[in-house]
């Protein structure tokens, strides 16, 4: 019997696992709404001024064979393709905090999961496809004036390091991603089922 006792008494001196302060939470996940948001807006102005770059390259730059015209129309259709799809996936993060509820703005970070999703599952993968293809077809071109080793090494580079963005660096970034606003998102959720308990 004693034993039995022993270890009531064991287990009433645990610990009780602290729950998050909710005001903290609130605002490390407000902290990493404005960091992602603030991601994809540096990402939606890069691609911009890439584009516009690369229309003044292709005013600028007479090219003379097709396939150099198709490889900057793919890259443009590709880069405006990112752009629409991200600014899609950035409203959910543009309600201010004030004036939404818990219930809203874990719905408002459950919701932009679910677009950060799509990106990082499918829509990464065409966007990566249009800008590979169009930057190999433009290649072209120029490959085809060099000799034929230093054209297989150009485009053995440009494939590589295409391929270690998109088979690596990718997959990795949304996992990070992808793993935080998990973890705020489940924190978020802890909060909101202990307030409407």
């Amino acid at each position: 019997m004693s034993n039995i006792d022993d270890f009531k008494s064991l287990w009433s001196q645990q610990p009780a696992p602290e729950k998050p302060d909710p005001g903290v939470l609130i605002s490390k996940a407000v902290g990493l709404r404005n960091k992602m948001r603030s991601k994809l807006l540096l990402a939606n102005l890069i691609c911009l001024a890439t584009g516009v770059f690369i229309v003044y390259i292709w005013m600028n730059i007479d090219p003379k064979m097709i396939t150099t015209r198709i490889g900057i129309i793919v890259t443009l259709t590709g880069i405006l393709a990112f752009v629409l799809a991200t600014a899609g996936i950035l409203q959910p993060l543009y309600k201010s905090r004030e004036q939404s509820s818990n219930a809203d703005f874990l719905d408002q970070m459950i919701r932009f999961k679910k677009g950060q999703d799509f990106m990082h599952k499918i829509f990464m993968n065409i966007y990566f496809f249009l800008i590979s293809a169009g930057v190999l077809l433009y290649m072209y071109e120029f490959a085809m004036r060099m000799t034929w080793v230093w054209a297989t090494v150009c485009y053995a580079v440009t494939i590589g390091w295409m391929g270690f963005n998109w088979l690596y660096l990718k997959p990795k970034t949304a996992k990070k991603q992808s793993d935080k606003l998990n973890k705020m998102i489940s924190e978020l959720e802890e909060i909101n089922q202990q307030i409407t308990d």
